[in-house]
């Protein structure tokens, strides 16, 4: 967007009569431009506000009111750490609450941004009556119900949903991938997540699913409220988990087509454990990904490969079985692929090699 079209949106936007396409122009333009564009943009936004009826100069209190509701979402995600864009923070208040807004308004939570992701939001397609909406490996996508139900689709998803649940007896989607969700509860009309081994029938809920195809491991993890999760493999089999448990499934069918994870000791097709913290600040592995980490809480290298295949754009393979069984707790943050792999080397001594985008583990 250049200026001209800049100050064009803004005011649209100022007036409520914007279009959503131009707002996602406007949030990619937001998180790609030099401070001193941006900072230029919220003045030109205060300015604009100024200016129509009621509006106040360096209205501190509308600062404080974003960021109370920020405070509040996160709370709810479980998340006591947020990247903020230092960009924002270095103008004034009231400018900096205005781009704040411009923001919070789309539905786009910024730091669900990934940070150096330049792709604009992924366009849904529709059909049979469903909108399905794919994400990028490395992008995120916001999705708000008619119901005022969100859902954070994280890179490598699909979801497919209907535009309007009015007139239908269920609330149905389907997801390939992984995504965290808030659910509206409506007794009346039950919300039911269908995934390749489980489907999730929410109780009145936050939490997140992982199913990605390829990958033998199905799991849901239960953040606040309460969820009934149906085990399609298992006649049917119901389990009610309870705020902070999860419950995985590994697909018999797909260990034996030689898909990672391995099954864990036992042979336990399902199993039913606490969420456990990866760090002091108490942030857990399973919505780590919506800061744009990666964090890992006594996983096996085999698991962990699949996790990094997806950050890294690459595939891993193993010559020495041996190396699948070790096993490691951390996180990633902004590390590369080498740097990752040296810290793994810290804990656990192995080799590998790059042959273009694959990465073969020795021990």
């Amino acid at each position: 967007m250049n200026q001209s079209e800049i100050r064009q949106f803004l005011q649209r936007f100022a007036e409520g009569n914007h279009s959503e396409p131009e707002h996602e122009r406007f949030i990619h333009w937001l998180h790609t431009s030099a401070d001193e564009e941006v900072e230029a943009a919220a003045r030109a936004y205060e300015a604009i506000l100024e200016k129509q009826a009621g509006a106040r100069k360096g209205d501190a209190g509308l600062a404080v009111k974003v960021e109370r509701w920020l405070d509040e979402v996160d709370e709810r995600v479980g998340m006591t750490e947020r990247p903020r864009p230092s960009r924002l923070f270095r103008l004034m208040p009231a400018a900096a609450a205005a781009v704040l807004l411009l923001i919070a308004t789309a539905g786009i939570y910024y730091y669900f941004t990934r940070p150096g992701t330049t792709s604009l939001p992924a366009p849904a397609t529709q059909q049979a009556g469903l909108i399905k909406r794919t994400v990028g490996p490395r992008d995120t996508a916001v999705i708000r119900l008619e119901d005022g139900s969100r859902i954070v689709l994280n890179g490598g998803s699909t979801l497919a949903y209907h535009a309007s649940y009015r007139g239908k007896a269920q609330r149905e989607v389907h997801l390939s991938g992984e995504a965290y969700f808030e659910v509206l509860h409506n007794e009346q009309q039950p919300f039911i997540i269908h995934t390749r081994d489980m489907d999730i029938v929410d109780l009145g809920t936050i939490f997140n699913v992982k199913a990605y195809p390829g990958e033998a491991m199905t799991e849901t993890t239960l953040l606040e409220g309460a969820i009934e999760v149906r085990l399609k493999h298992e006649n049917g089999r119901k389990v009610l988990l309870k705020p902070l448990e999860k419950v995985t499934y590994y697909n018999p069918d797909t260990l034996l087509a030689g898909a990672t994870p391995a099954m864990p000791a036992g042979n336990m097709e399902i199993a039913i454990k606490p969420v456990t913290p990866v760090t002091a600040e108490h942030m857990i592995e399973e919505t780590a990904w919506m800061n744009d980490l990666l964090a890992f809480h006594d996983r096996s290298f085999a698991e962990l490969a699949t996790s990094m295949e997806r950050r890294f754009n690459v595939t891993i393979r193993f010559a020495d079985a041996p190396v699948k069984a070790y096993r490691y707790t951390g996180i990633f943050r902004d590390e590369s692929l080498d740097q990752a792999l040296h810290e793994l080397q810290l804990s656990r001594p192995f080799h590998y090699s790059a042959q273009k985008d694959t990465i073969i583990i020795h021990q």
